[in-house]
């Protein structure tokens, strides 16, 4: 039996998914949002505590075990409606769980935090953990002064 995707059926229009998030970003002080459209997705960008926060919702092709007989464009619609169903569900978990003091503003959103280069800090991780992971040792920067692999 295959798993059914959160919010597989949505029939809530992105624009309604963006206003929810505005909204929701207000509630917990966030400020100066942004919205984006380019090639590899869409780009959502807010301040939170003096920190831009930045999450990349990557285009993808519905999966092919959609049920029906959608065309591709429905798919993708589909596909884009549902994603950003699911950003406004990590938003609101994230967002609540710094508020309940579950965890540190610095503990939830760390991956998305821009830096001043503009990559995320999940961004740098990536590209400096991948080569050491697969090398079998740990990059420098993250053993601390002094440290060896």
């Amino acid at each position: 039996m295959t798993r059914r995707m959160y919010a597989e059926d949505t029939k809530v229009p992105v624009e309604k998914s963006r206003v929810e998030i505005e909204r929701l970003l207000s509630h917990y002080g966030a400020g100066s949002f942004m919205y984006s459209q380019q090639p590899k997705g869409y780009v959502l960008a807010f301040e939170l505590r003096d920190r831009i926060m930045r999450f990349v919702l990557h285009r993808n092709v519905a999966p092919s075990e959609t049920r029906g007989r959608k065309t591709a464009e429905e798919r993708a619609a589909q596909e884009n409606r549902r994603r950003w169903r699911a950003l406004v569900l990590i938003l609101k978990a994230k967002l609540e769980a710094v508020h309940s003091g579950i965890v540190t503003m610095e503990e939830e959103f760390l991956p998305y935090m821009q830096m001043k280069d503009g990559r995320t800090v999940a961004e740098w991780a990536v590209t400096e953990i991948q080569p050491a992971l697969e090398a079998g040792t740990m990059p420098r920067g993250l053993l601390g002064p002094g440290g060896s692999s």
